[in-house]
């Protein structure tokens, strides 16, 4: 009983710490789609703009 508590003591700390790294690598992942989606939008409108103004 004693060993196998000590070996879940010992599982916790990684798990912990994966799941903070994971945790943070999702906060990047979803940053820079927000920002590649923000880049998008702004380039899309940029050439919807230059193709009004080169077919007028």
């Amino acid at each position: 009983m004693g060993p196998s508590r000590g070996d879940q003591h010992a599982q916790i700390q990684p798990d912990e710490m994966s799941r903070d790294w994971l945790a943070g690598v999702t906060g990047s992942c979803l940053w820079l789609a927000l920002m590649g989606l923000v880049v998008h939008g702004w380039c899309t409108l940029a050439l919807a703009w230059c193709m009004d103004k080169v077919l007028s």
